[in-house]
């Protein structure tokens, strides 16, 4: 059982969840609608532990902006990451959090090196990189790889990492394909080698036993799990319907999807017949 300081991080790291919006609930009768086509009872983008949406939005475009200047993009990026780090208690908590978790989960005299991989990642491994002081891979989807020290005043193309084992610093933890698509093949081109992932979110689905199967060590800030929304209900976020919803949908996804389907469309239906009715 964890003790009082763990709880307390714990009770923390999930308001921090809610209040920056990085962990959305739905309301028990309207669940969202995926860009699947599915539907489910939670959204999560752990980009906005940066902070809230606006400025998370705002790094992202400059990303998007920016990314292909590969000389001075990491220094850029990372100042921009520094401040925010340095001004925003939800940032700054959760990678503190991360940090301890690491250095708790992994012996970082093994570590040569610290990756993060277009484009969210980047939100933060280059801070954990610069406190951890250990140089980042900048890694791109192109398979392109740059190296920069921790301070993040000397920037170079990848090209011979000489073997180094990497830490990859990863957002979210779903079902590991950009590992297998981007992040291991290009710090295998560069002659290095992912041996370890840290996490911000673990989804619990496939992710994991992917990255085991590859070599790879895998830990999590945050499990989106029971025991998450337990607290999220302890808390207040939510209230017992809605956390019903959450564990059915952890226990049975597929079946809980086609619930929550009916009632999606039941709810449009309902809607659109309203609109009708204030219509005429």
């Amino acid at each position: 059982m964890a003790n009082g300081t763990e709880k307390k991080k714990q009770t923390n790291l999930v308001s921090c969840l809610l209040d920056s919006r990085a962990l959305k609930i739905s309301s028990f009768d309207q669940p969202f609608l995926y860009n699947t086509g599915d539907v489910g009872p939670y959204i999560y983008k752990m980009q906005h532990l940066y902070g809230d949406e606006k400025s998370s939005n705002e790094l992202l475009d400059f990303i998007n902006k920016n990314k292909d200047r590969r000389d001075a993009f990491p220094a850029e990026l990372f100042a921009r990451v520094k401040e925010q780090y340095g001004s925003k208690p939800i940032f700054s908590n959760v990678v503190q959090c991360m940090a301890e978790r690491i250095l708790e989960a992994v012996d970082m005299k093994k570590v040569d090196c610290i990756s993060g991989g277009e484009r969210r990642d980047w939100f933060f491994s280059m801070i954990m990189a610069h406190l951890l002081n250990k140089p980042h891979l900048t890694i791109h989807k192109d398979l392109g790889v740059t190296t920069t020290n921790p301070n993040f005043t000397k920037t170079s193309n990848a090209t011979d990492l000489q073997g180094a084992n990497v830490l990859h610093i990863t957002d979210n933890l779903v079902e590991a394909k950009t590992f297998q698509n981007y992040w291991i093949p290009a710090i295998a081109k560069a002659n290095g080698n992912i041996r370890w992932n840290f996490a911000v979110s673990d989804r619990m689905n496939k992710g994991s036993g992917v990255l085991r199967g590859n070599g790879i060590e895998s830990f999590s800030l945050i499990r989106i799990n029971k025991q998450l929304f337990d607290e999220v209900l302890r808390l207040g976020y939510i209230d017992e319907n809605q956390h019903r919803v959450l564990i059915d949908f952890i226990a049975n996804e597929e079946e809980s999807k086609k619930t929550l389907k009916k009632r999606y469309l039941a709810n449009s239906k309902s809607q659109e017949d309203k609109k009708v009715v204030d219509d005429k």
